[in-house]
């Protein structure tokens, strides 16, 4: 267990002990209840960041921390643990929750200072923030619907604040409602997933989810869409092999169905074996027509194979298509090649140098800067590339030029020509 793995309780517990507090105590803390109800937000917002130092300081495949607390439910073959875990996508909400919740709670203090109930007001807005933190940081199912049922609660107690209020009342019925509609649709979600998997935990449903594409191939053994599924199961767990056999299964059984033919282009990525990648992602766009993720891919794999005027033709084309495409980072399969870019420096070079030939002189600046930032030691060659030469002149684009990196000593530097 890691230095910081027992602090995750505090993410819930913080504000839910500061609802407690000021809802018990009552009008006893009408005078500092509003800064506990700020204070706690805050400290939670502290724990994320420390959380997200720790994630940080990992290697990328092992960036999940788990905490178990207690055996909540020991129901013969139902057996729930009161468990929370921060990995990478659920520390961004965590950090997005106390951050934007605790300035919410920071303008409430002026904004509700002439009410009489401000401090029972905090107490609900901390129980809702307590809610969403329990429904993002839980390990299983269960959690999550306890953390979905306090939100509920949470919404109908603000909505219905100045309850003597027939609008205010009429709103809070009308959200109340709706909730309900929302729980049974879950309620039912989680009854089906413990009748097909045994099991409520994050972990041990998602370790069966390929198991259980196989086992509905068992009656569709021809269905591509189905075969294609069962394969990305497997990568994300993995499992190259096993996936790689279903993409087979899947390109035979339709052989005009284009995403196995990328999706397997991907596998041989991954596997180094960037020639094969090559062939896989160019049939692909055959089949599919043009689109700028399939461009991309094929621009990673012709980068990989050091054939960079290929790779920077089809970035060009790519961002043609999608200006933002680097920046939004979609698709597992580009996810995945832009992790294993092994010179990420010259990468983001190219991709500089596509936008600069594009006139954005934002995004070319941008990237040129984490070029610099990772090492690349020719990105001052962009003064006299012709590619960039639209936008060489753009203030954003000289700063960076002229900030030179930690890996050249200032003996080194070479004072650039001032432009006009």
């Amino acid at each position: 267990m890691t230095s910081l793995t027992h602090l995750i309780w505090l993410l819930v517990a913080l504000p839910a002990a500061s609802a407690a507090i000021l809802l018990v105590g009552g009008r006893r803390t009408d005078a500092w209840g509003h800064l506990l109800g700020c204070a706690t937000p805050l400290a939670s917002f502290g724990v994320g960041l420390a959380l997200l130092s720790d994630l940080l300081s990992r290697h990328g495949d092992a960036r999940t921390i788990v905490q178990n607390l207690f055996t909540w439910i020991p129901v013969g073959g139902l057996q729930v643990d009161f468990g929370m875990q921060i990995d990478q996508l659920s520390i961004c909400f965590v950090l997005l929750i106390t951050g934007v919740g605790s300035l919410i709670h920071i303008y409430s203090i002026a904004y509700m200072a002439e009410d009489a109930d401000r401090r029972r007001f905090f107490a609900y807005l901390n129980l809702f923030l307590a809610a969403m933190l329990l429904l993002v940081v839980a390990d299983n199912f269960v959690g999550l619907y306890a953390g979905w049922e306090g939100v509920g609660l949470a919404s109908y107690l603000l909505i219905g604040f100045w309850y003597y209020k027939p609008t205010a009342a009429t709103a809070a019925k009308k959200a109340f409602v709706m909730n309900r509609v929302g729980d049974a649709g879950l309620a039912l979600a989680i009854f089906v997933i413990f009748a097909n998997f045994g099991t409520l935990s994050y972990d041990g449903v998602f370790g069966q989810a390929a198991g259980a594409y196989e086992a509905i191939l068992e009656s569709e053994p021809k269905n591509a869409q189905l075969l294609n599924k069962v394969a990305i199961a497997y990568q994300e767990l993995g499992s190259l092999n096993r996936s790689e056999r279903y993409y087979h299964r899947a390109m035979k059984a339709d052989k005009s169905f284009a995403s196995p033919i990328n999706n397997l282009g991907t596998v041989e990525y991954e596997k180094k074996h960037y020639s094969k990648a090559i062939v896989l992602y160019k049939k692909a766009l055959i089949l599919k027509m043009e689109t700028s993720t399939i461009y991309s891919n094929l621009g990673y794999a012709y980068f990989a194979n050091k054939q960079y005027p290929e790779a920077m033709a089809t970035f060009d084309k790519a961002l043609a298509m999608d200006p933002q495409l680097f920046e939004r980072k979609s698709g597992y399969g580009t996810i995945i090649q832009q992790r294993t870019t092994t010179d990420p420096g010259l990468f983001n070079f190219f991709v500089a140098k596509s936008y600069a030939s594009m006139g954005d002189a934002e995004r070319a600046a941008h990237f040129l800067r984490l070029a610099r930032d990772d090492g690349y030691k020719n990105f001052l060659s962009a003064e006299t590339d012709p590619a960039f030469a639209k936008v060489i002149k753009d203030a954003r684009v000289q700063e960076v030029l002229h900030v030179m990196p930690s890996y050249q000593s200032d003996a080194k530097r070479t004072e650039l020509p001032q432009q006009d």
